[in-house]
């Protein structure tokens, strides 16, 4: 229980006897699982206590504060006609404008948040923001809607939080952090393309995410409820989750066994959707050095002596990619005259094995991703290979993997899945979850057996 007190301006919640927060693996972030108080402030005025009470009494009442803060901000004016009238041709449909309109407010307009007194919640007006050429997340979101409206489409601005749930008990502006836009679709037949930032009607998109494109939700609001600042009858929005194959990774590699040991391989990573969008911001912002070094650390966790050689980067339509070419110095281990070769030279022991008896959090293996990967090994001249689990499967209510490995002459391949949905497995069936994580760990240390002739 919490306790509370007041002492003249002073507000005391105390809470004794608080059970001990396991640091579980595996579990869902702090900002989840924490409980916190939410307080919202005001200044009585002279008014009375009851109204006072009801002053944010329900989420209309919080959209209708925001209509108030950002309708003047919002207005358009002559310079932001000329803008509209350099980026949007007259001949272009709704999607087009939307998206020139989105490109220029995500792009053009740079992120510098000087939050001092009122500005820390009421935005900048849009004529400024323009002139300026950068402001923060309200300041973007309110040139964009300004831009919209002078386009003729409707749009509003969109409160939410980008670091913990919103309570839905608890309505009050003072809940949010973050600010985006909201556009009403008439005919969702028009945007589909866009349907997965398509919620009751709206489409969100977030200028001030650099990596997200319009039609997709940046993952830190993937599934957080967030306030249109509308006269609606429902304001508060569930932002949601994307599918597995929105976030969807492909590693392709064909590798060579020397008969020393070590290895070279040709390696090409494609990635889609919202992986993709990702990849294209990075190879716009980030010297190649930095990609180098990246995938260099990333597989010396499982070659040793890696070196990464010939690195090239792509983008086409919704995916974009990486082909480099890695060798390795000692990549099999020796053992009573047999060699062994892990076959998957990508992933390393990086999902936690759950053995605890009990479980007090939930269980989450991540947010929504598919990654597939398909590696063909050539074999020196002469030399065989043994594999002791062709096939193998493992899922639970969060995720799936599969593992197919076979050899035809001296080539080995091995192909594999994991899917992850971002769901998450509640402590009453933590076997399952412990099941899986189990046999997630044996698949990834799968090694073949080869040898010499």
């Amino acid at each position: 229980d919490v306790e509370f007190g007041h002492e003249e301006n002073r507000y005391i919640w105390t809470a004794r006897g608080l059970a001990y927060q396991p640091d579980e693996p595996l579990a869902p972030s702090w900002y989840f699982l924490s409980r916190r108080l939410t307080a919202a402030c005001y200044d009585p005025g002279g008014a009375a206590e009851k109204d006072l009470a009801a002053q944010f009494a329900d989420w209309q009442a919080v959209a209708q504060w925001v209509i108030d803060v950002y309708r003047e901000p919002c207005w358009p004016t002559a310079e932001i006609q000329v803008e509209v009238d350099r980026i949007v041709d007259a001949g272009m449909g709704f999607e087009e404008k939307v998206r020139a309109v989105a490109e220029f407010a995500q792009n053009e307009i740079r992120y510098v948040a000087v939050e001092i007194g009122k500005n820390r919640w009421e935005p900048r007006p849009a004529a400024t923001t323009l002139l300026n050429r950068y402001g923060d997340c309200k300041d973007k979101s309110v040139l964009m809607v300004a831009m919209l409206e002078t386009a003729g489409i409707r749009a509003a601005p969109v409160l939410c939080n980008s670091h913990y749930p919103v309570d839905p008990r608890v309505p009050s502006p003072f809940a949010f952090n973050h600010c985006i836009v909201a556009i009403p679709l008439e005919d969702t037949s028009e945007v589909a393309d866009f349907e997965d930032a398509v919620v009751g009607g709206w489409l969100f998109f977030d200028p001030t995410d650099p990596a997200t494109c319009l039609g997709q939700v940046p993952w830190n609001l993937q599934g957080n409820r967030v306030l249109v600042g509308a006269e609606t009858d429902s304001v508060l929005v569930k932002l949601p989750y994307p599918e597995p194959e929105d976030f969807r990774r492909i590693y392709r590699a064909r590798a060579r066994l020397r008969e020393d040991g070590s290895i070279r391989a040709d390696v090409v990573v494609i990635d889609f959707g919202g992986a993709a969008a990702y990849m294209k911001y990075a190879c716009r912002t980030s010297p190649q050095k930095d990609f180098i070094n990246h995938w260099t650390n990333r597989l010396s966790e499982t070659a040793p002596s890696v070196t990464v050689s010939g690195f090239s980067t792509g983008a086409a339509g919704d995916s974009a990619w990486a082909s480099f070419t890695m060798e390795s110095g000692r990549y099999v281990q020796e053992a009573g005259g047999l060699m062994f070769l892990r076959p998957d030279i990508f992933r390393s022991s990086e999902v936690p094995v759950l053995t605890a008896e009990e479980r007090r959090f939930p269980v989450w293996f991540g947010p929504p991703q598919e990654s597939t990967t398909d590696i063909t090994w050539e074999l020196p001249a002469g030399w065989t290979a043994e594999v002791e689990t062709p096939e193998a499967e493992r899922e639970c209510e969060a995720a799936s993997m599969t593992c197919r490995t076979g050899i035809e002459g001296g080539t080995l391949r091995t192909r594999m899945v994991y899917r992850r949905n971002g769901r998450l497995i509640w402590p009453e069936d933590y076997d399952s979850a412990k099941d899986f994580s189990r046999g997630l760990n044996q698949i990834n240390g799968q090694v073949v057996m080869i040898r010499r002739p």
